[in-house]
This record gives structure tokens, C-alpha cells and sequence, in this order.
């Protein structure tokens, strides 16, 4: 199959361009921008006249839906996700495998030659014409059809090992077994919670996490101060619990040392969330006057500050590289920055919602901002930003999960962490850009080249991701950088057109500027949007 991409503004952070190119395709891969190569006839013509056309997004923290649903990440435009095993799922390389959706294009493999189509998220694929089309927009109806329409897709999938064998915590992985499975990485991992949650029939019934009264105010107010680590609560996630942040401080120091002991011999890298586990034990709001005026349990600043410093003393005896996930504070940036400066080889990325939302948002305890990490104040806000402009931090995440219903809409210390933003990556960092005054290359180098140089730094051999470039697998996106829209409200999957994909959000009613239309893998249409 050949393609060509026609009209579009082509914006690509790796080679600098910003101008209006053609990009054209040949069974998968690009093999000419600009003029059309040489004896080029093409099977496929999408018109992408006046929208921009962006490398696929890399985002380094993305949490798939049940079923492994990606509808998130196609919608958003990501094309590449890292995706962290639980601990205790070693199992052998093959099981390791297939616990995740299929993916040619993953990690271990290495290529999506053989990658198939998900329908998009408004028309199944079954509804679709079956036969490739000479031309055609990237609107429903225009034909735009995968030669392997029976299949089902996922995006590239980098997986993040466990850095442990087990939810204890105290044994480590074996760390080379799980690269030769196809790991980029290790982690704390995400450990299953297995103490007895507080269901909705005890709120209803008035009980908290030791059978007393919660008080109605959105935190149970019995256990103030007192949640034990790795406690459920009404399917809330906490620090040490299912969200994947365990905190690089709740390893044993010497189990940690010896980590990146591990790692270092590897060549690789530990991907460490910086938090202090039992300084943010049952925390769910950053700590602060607003927090303590909300009677909510918070996570103090100090619980960043504290590990970061443990992980910067063992990276200067061992010399391991490691990646921080989702910094929060204005603290632990210049602590960053300064790590920087020495030398040491670390990165670090944030989460999306940390540069725009802040604790006095959560308002009257509205669930859809109960997030892990919890947000701060608007000063550490400001920092996030700078540091991403400086490039003291290397990349922006969507850290999208999706939270169930039963969870979203509890009192908000026993709703569920997280927010669905996999489809709002793009407009989220260009609202940062736009609102701060940096350059579109210089903001989208955030969710493309950036997290790729994270994964590259260890794992050169892996394809090349966040790029539009000749010789690369097309992966891309087509963006509209001028639409004006409202985030869904609905959450309910299948309610509207348009809205299946979302999530709970902190965005949601809210307006926004630019929204992804069509995503490509391999130069195969995996999802377009409703119009």
C-alpha cells in the first residue's frame, strides 16, 4: 500500500520542520517528504489541508482500560506507550508477553509490520468498505480504510518491568530475564491490594475505614492521619496501593542500592516514582492550607524532597540511570535542576494535569481532581512549568487511567485516583505553550522526541519513536491546532459520538483549543474522529 499524506502542516521537533510538506508511504514506512520519490503512484490519498500533521505521541505513562481498551491513546494521538507489569508478574518471558495486548509494534518486537486496525471509536470497523481507496479525507465516511480490517490494534507498547519479584517488596526481579522479555526498564511496579476495600454499602451506611461515621465531608475523618500503608478505601489508590506508585522510598535503601547496582551493570534504568511511602501514607491531597482546611489526609512536599535525596545519594555511589515519574513540587525541580548540573543521569517527566490544575480546584471535594500524585499550589505549578521549559524536565505524560464508575463519583478521600487524559496529551501541553509563550516544536519535543530520548538513552535499538523522518515506521497523527471544543461531561461509555473514549477528567465541560482527528500506525488508520 502507498499513501500519501497531502497538504498538511508538518510539525516534527526531531528535524526542526515546521512547514506545510507531503509525506509519502510505502507499506508502512516513509520514504519521501516534501517532493513525491521517484516513480511514487499512490493507492492512498489523504487530504490533511489545513491541519497539522504530527509524529506519534510517546507517552510514558499510560494505564489502558479494561480489555486493554487503548480508544485513549488513539484518540490523543499516541502511537507509543510505556506500560508497567504488576510485581509478581515475572511469570516466564513468553506469559510475560501475552499479559498485554497485541502489539507487533511493542517493545519486543521491534516492528508493526503485521499490526492490524482497531475500529475507531465512533464506527466499528465491520461498517466500513472493505476495499483500499484511491483518495479521501480522514472524516467518517471518507473511506480511509486498513488493508487488515479484522484485526485488532495496539500502539507500540514499552514495557516497564517490576523491580521486585513480588508485592512484598522484598526480593528483587531478574532484572536480565526481564530485559530479554523485552523490558526498557524496571520499577517498583504497581502491587495488588489484597486488605478488604470499604465498599459503596458501607458509605451508605455511614461507616469509614474502622466502621465509624465519615462525616459526609469526603474523608473519613476517623482515620485522619492514621490510614495504614497499602490500605484500600472504597477503591481509592494510595500511595503503596494499585495506582503504580509505591515510592521509591518505600523499598528498603539497601534493597534499592542494590537495585541500581543491578540495573547499572545492565546498562540499564530504574523508573522511580519520588515519593516518600510513609510520609504519604493515605495521603490524597498535597499538604497545604487548603487541604488542612478540607480536613484531608495530604501528601507534604518533604515526602518528594526526602526521596529525591535518597535517590541522588545512591546514584552517586552506584552511577545508575534513573527516570523520575511525575514530579510535583517546586522543591523537587530545583532539587532536579541541580542533580542536573552535576551530572548525574537523570530524567524526569510530569503529568499533564500538573501544569494546569492546582489544589484549589478540587473546590468542594469534586472527585474528578482526586489524582496520584495529588496537585499542589499554584507556586509549585509555575515551577512545573518553568522546569519544562528549561528543560530541567525532559517530558510531559498523560498518566491516563481510567477510573470505574462505582469509584469516579465517591466522596472524594474514597473516590478512585486518576484521570482519562490520554486524549487530551496534545492540547494540553500546546495550552501550556500558548500560555507561556513557548514555541509548538519546542512544547510538542515534550510528547515526542523528549520521552523517546528517555527510553533511547538505554535501549538505542529500539525503533525510532516521536518522528517524521524517511526510513521511520509512519506514525502519526493528524491534529486540528484551531478547533475550539468542550471536554465531554458524559462519562458513560457509548453515551454520544465522540465520548466514548473519555473518562473521568478534572477537564471535563471545559473548553479547549486543538484536538487530534485521525491516528496512524504503520500508516494504517487506528481511530478518527466524530465530526
Amino acid at each position: 500500500m502507498k499513501t500519501q499524506v497531502a497538504g498538511g502542516r508538518l510539525i516534527d521537533p526531531a528535524s526542526g520542520v515546521d512547514a506545510v510538506a507531503d509525506i509519502w508511504i510505502a507499506d508502512g514506512v516513509i520514504v519521501g517528504i516534501g517532493a513525491r520519490p521517484l516513480g511514487f503512484e499512490a493507492d492512498q490519498r489523504i487530504d490533511a489541508a489545513g491541519r497539522c500533521v504530527l509524529p506519534g505521541l510517546v507517552d510514558l505513562s499510560f494505564t489502558p482500560g479494561p480489555q486493554h481498551d487503548w480508544q485513549g491513546a488513539f484518540a490523543g494521538g499516541i502511537t507509543t506507550v510505556a506500560v508497567a507489569d504488576e510485581a509478581g508478574e515475572v511469570g516466564d518471558a513468553n506469559a510475560a508477553s501475552e499479559s498485554r495486548a497485541p502489539a507487533s509494534g511493542s517493545a519486543s518486537s521491534g516492528s508493526s509490520s503485521d499490526a492490524a486496525v482497531l475500529p475507531s471509536a465512533d464506527e466499528p470497523i465491520a461498517s466500513k468498505a472493505r476495499s483500499p481507496v484511491a483518495s479521501g479525507g480522514i472524516a467518517p465516511g471518507s473511506g480511509v480504510v486498513s488493508r487488515a480490517s479484522n484485526r485488532s490494534f495496539a500502539p507500540r507498547i514499552l514495557r516497564v518491568g517490576p523491580m521486585c519479584s513480588s508485592v512484598s517488596g522484598q526480593q528483587l526481579s531478574d532484572f536480565g530475564r526481564l530485559r530479554q522479555a523485552g523490558c526498557i526498564a524496571w520499577s517498583p511496579g504497581r502491587p495488588s491490594s489484597s486488605s478488604a476495600a470499604t465498599t459503596p454499602s458501607d458509605v451508605a451506611a455511614g461507616r469509614g475505614l474502622d466502621g465509624n461515621d465519615p462525616t459526609g465531608r469526603g474523608h473519613p475523618q476517623s482515620t485522619y492521619g492514621q490510614s495504614t500503608y497499602g490500605q484500600s478505601t472504597y477503591g481509592q489508590s494510595t500511595y503503596g496501593q494499585s495506582t503504580g506508585r509505591p515510592g521509591s522510598a518505600g523499598a528498603d535503601p539497601h534493597l534499592l542500592w542494590r537495585a541500581m547496582q543491578y540495573a547499572r551493570g545492565l546498562g540499564g534504568a530504574l523508573w522511580l516514582p519520588p515519593v516518600d511511602a510513609a510520609l504519604a501514607r493515605g495521603g490524597v491531597a498535597g499538604a497545604g492550607a487548603y487541604a488542612a482546611r478540607l480536613a484531608l489526609d495530604s501528601v507534604p512536599v518533604v515526602a518528594e524532597t526526602l526521596a529525591l535525596a535518597q535517590i541522588f545519594a545512591l546514584q552517586r555511589d552506584t552511577g545508575a540511570r534513573v527516570h523520575l515519574s511525575q514530579i510535583t513540587s517546586a522543591e523537587g525541580v530545583a532539587l532536579v535542576r541541580e542533580a542536573k548540573r552535576e551530572g548525574l543521569p537523570i530524567t524526569c517527566d510530569v503529568a499533564a494535569h500538573h501544569l494546569h490544575v492546582i489544589d484549589l480546584d478540587i473546590g468542594f471535594y469534586d472527585p474528578r481532581y482526586r489524582l496520584d500524585p495529588p496537585l499542589r499550589g499554584s507556586r509549585d505549578r509555575d515551577a512545573l512549568r518553568a522546569g519544562l521549559a528549561d528543560d530541567t524536565i525532559d517530558a510531559v505524560c498523560s498518566h491516563h487511567r481510567v477510573v470505574a464508575a462505582e469509584h469516579a463519583d465517591a466522596p472524594f478521600a474514597y473516590a478512585g485516583a486518576g484521570a482519562a487524559d490520554g486524549p487530551l496529551l496534545a492540547s494540553l501541553v500546546l495550552k501550556w505553550a500558548r500560555e507561556t509563550g513557548v514555541a509548538p516544536l519546542q512544547a510538542l519535543a515534550k510528547i515526542t522526541t523528549g520521552p523517546a530520548a528517555v527510553v533511547a538513552a538505554t535501549q538505542p535499538a529500539l525503533p525510532r519513536a516521536g518522528r517524521l523522518e524517511v526510513g521511520v515506521p509512519a506514525d502519526f497523527c493528524v491534529f486540528d491546532i484551531d478547533d475550539f471544543w468542550l471536554v465531554p461531561a458524559g462519562e458513560a461509555r457509548g453515551a454520544a459520538p465522540g465520548t466514548t473514549f473519555y473518562g473521568r477528567t478534572p477537564f471535563s465541560g471545559m473548553p479547549m483549543t486543538g484536538r487530534v482527528t485521525a491516528t496512524f500506525i504503520h500508516g494504517e488508520c487506528v481511530w478518527r474522529a466524530a465530526q
